[in-house]
């Protein structure tokens, strides 16, 4: 029989000393994890390592219909945190794109194909794939994957019980 004990552990360390057990205590009293984050209006090198098209679910988990892109983005090489702290390359953040037109939503801003066109091809540019269509990327996420980008850094504040992140935008190469 498995016996919970609901005390505090507490063990001697090298000097004899008591330490207490760093994961006791109730979940409820544990702040919200703070995740680094890379210093905002920054231009990093990052590699697109997942293309994905998913279906935009509500905070139930239930699908909304509408489809986005999902970039997977690594840094490239070492940089520093909003603190000045190392970020070592492989630093991981996502770019979404939606690619379902809205139209008529009060909660929502209106948004043509030839909007998501638009973000498709600054994608495009950016993945030095000029000569691609929008279309292709909306049909095979894949082609930009291992390509290297050039994106803009941003922190957005925390909120509704998220941390604090980064946001990514693309820069295009100049001519």
């Amino acid at each position: 029989m498995l016996h919970q004990s609901h005390h505090i552990n507490r063990s001697p360390d090298s000097t004899g000393a008591t330490e207490v057990d760093p994961l006791a205590g109730a979940a409820g009293g544990w702040e919200a994890p703070k995740f680094p984050c890379l210093k905002p209006d920054l231009l990093v090198d990052m590699e697109i390592v997942e293309a994905t098209k998913g279906l935009v679910k509500d905070e139930k988990g239930k699908s909304e219909g509408r489809e986005t892109l999902t970039l997977k983005l690594k840094t490239t090489k070492d940089y520093t945190d909003k603190d000045g702290k190392p970020l070592r390359a492989g630093f991981t953040g996502f770019k979404r794109i939606g690619l379902t037109p809205i139209t008529g939503d009060p909660t929502k801003r209106d948004r043509t194909m030839k909007e998501v066109g638009a973000d498709l091809a600054m994608v495009l540019k950016c993945a030095g794939m000029s000569h691609r269509e929008p279309r292709e990327l909306y049909n095979d996420p894949t082609i930009v994957l291992k390509s290297i980008v050039v994106m803009k850094t941003g922190i957005q504040a925390a909120r509704d019980g998220f941390p604090e992140s980064n946001t990514f935008n693309f820069v295009p190469p100049e001519k």
